[in-house]
């Protein structure tokens, strides 16, 4: 199916692919990231993977089971996908 013509495609073109199966235990800050704790005490931004394929490029991203998406990962996914193609990391939390 959807899946399997996704990744056969990304193998075709040498893209990465990454698969996003919305439900309800998928956390905002593994698709779009999180701080971090260094070993100085400081706080680093770490790329979720959406957010790695989005600043990188060369990616299919298949968007699986959409309509579970929460309001709050909506909110920064979907402007990535309309005609300002933006991404705006705030507090995805």
């Amino acid at each position: 199916g959807k899946t399997t013509s996704t990744m056969y495609y990304a193998g075709l073109r040498g893209l990465r692919y990454y698969r996003v199966n919305f439900n309800a235990g998928v956390e905002s800050s593994q698709l779009f990231g999180k701080l971090m704790p260094t070993e100085e005490g400081n706080l680093v931004w770490q790329d979720g993977g959406f957010t790695e394929c989005w600043r990188n490029g060369h990616a299919v991203i298949h968007l699986d089971e959409l309509s579970f998406i929460n309001a709050k990962q909506s909110g920064v996914l979907f402007p990535t996908l309309d005609d300002t193609k933006t991404l705006t990391l705030l507090n995805t939390n």
